[in-house]
């Protein structure tokens, strides 16, 4: 898991909670909650991008309001 700024400085996640770092089998309905947790992004940035490469999932522009 990793974020990319407008600016292509790029942040790897450090830790996370819950279901991001536990095993969890889901069946129809079910429901896990998790974190992960990324260091700040550059004062100037004005979007990120959050890439799961495990599950090859983009999300984003995703605007940055301070």
């Amino acid at each position: 898991m990793y974020v990319l700024d407008d600016k292509k400085n790029r942040y790897d996640h450090f830790d996370g909670d819950g279901a991001a770092y536990d095993y969890v089998d889901l069946y129809d309905e079910d429901f896990a909650a998790g974190s992960f947790y990324f260091p700040p992004v550059a004062s100037d940035s004005k979007f990120i991008t959050f890439y799961d490469d495990d599950q090859g999932k983009t999300f984003g522009p995703i605007e940055i309001r301070r």
